[in-house]
């Protein structure tokens, strides 16, 4: 009943508003009727009031929908009533990334940023990996003076791409001041991961070894650094915590690890816990229009004229331009 009061007064409202909408021109002369409107409302503007009996009846029909039949009472509302909200799990209600996937090499302060879009599966992007990486070694400027950010892309049509970015995102929260070496070991080892060379593996088959060549790098990387854990040496424990992300929860062997909480990702997801990273890195690379990998930003302009054909010269060549003119400026 009070639900079909409230229809009636926005009804009436909705005529009298759009006779005065119109252009002066064409109003009447004689004064429009106007129904009596429910007294909670009855001195408030006209417009006013139109906003007031939509967001009434809105909050009543949605108290309606949601109420099963056997319970579905309607309440009435009032300026003082305390609004209800509803729980809802962290990866319904937060639409941001939590982590930037991604590999930064170099100063981002200094505002100079030359980004490559690559692919782990792809061999163009090996290629133009292991020059520009091979460049900043021996030319420190380039570090001190700007920064490189590699982005992941994902190419659907080499079918153990997502698996390998994934396996780059697990080091990338486990063990970040190894990433810079995973990303060139597994580059430099990316022949032994492309299509025809795992094409008979299963997706638990190519976790397990991807997993045992990540644990691999992490300890050979800190083997030497005495300040570190010593779970950060144990091959065992590495390739346990990298497989905790990589291996769906509801799966066999799967262990949802806590900080998967922390990327949106829940333990009773179909998915491992590093796929809200996998849909954050497709989604960034389709906004930016990329297709083809690699492809090269530098301060957010695509420049279309570098080629993975690139070698240490023609890369020089286009850096050294490039901080020239952004000393000038």
């Amino acid at each position: 009943m009070q639900l079909t009061k409230h229809l009636v007064a926005l009804l009436a409202v909705g005529r009298t508003t759009e006779n005065n909408n119109q252009c002066p021109s064409h109003h009447n002369k004689a004064s429009p009727t106007v129904t009596t409107l429910p007294s909670s409302i009855n001195n408030l503007d006209r417009r006013q009031a139109w906003s007031v009996q939509i967001g009434i009846i809105t909050s009543a029909l949605t108290s309606t929908v949601m109420t099963s039949p056997a319970s579905a009472t309607i309440m009435p509302t009032s300026a003082t009533s305390p609004k209800t909200t509803t729980s809802l799990s962290t990866s319904q209600t937060v639409n941001f990334a939590r982590k930037q996937p991604g590999l930064v090499v170099g100063d981002l302060s200094k505002d100079i940023v030359c980004e490559v879009f690559v692919d782990f599966a792809c061999p163009y992007s090996r290629k133009m990996f292991e020059v520009l990486s091979e460049l900043v070694k021996t030319d420190k400027k380039y570090t001190k003076r700007m920064a490189f950010m590699f982005h992941n892309v994902v190419q659907p049509w080499h079918h153990q791409s997502l698996w390998l970015h994934e396996s780059s995102f697990a080091v990338k929260l486990l063990y970040p001041d190894v990433e810079y070496a995973y990303w060139t070991a597994l580059f430099k080892d990316a022949p032994n991961w492309y299509d025809k060379e795992i094409y008979d593996l299963t997706r638990s088959e190519f976790y397990d070894k991807i997993a045992s060549f990540a644990a691999n790098i992490i300890v050979a990387e800190t083997s030497n650094k005495t300040s570190d854990n010593n779970n950060n040496k144990d091959y065992a424990v590495i390739k346990s915590r990298i497989l905790q992300y990589l291996i769906p929860p509801l799966q066999k062997g799967g262990d949802f690890p806590s900080g998967g909480l922390l990327l949106g990702a829940s333990p009773t997801d179909d998915e491992n816990a590093l796929f809200p990273m996998s849909k954050q890195v497709v989604k960034f690379q389709r906004n930016r229009g990329v297709h083809v990998t690699p492809t090269v930003f530098f301060n957010g302009i695509e420049q279309t004229q570098i080629s993975s054909e690139w070698g240490p010269q023609e890369w020089s060549q286009f850096l050294n331009e490039a901080l020239l003119y952004n000393l000038l400026i």
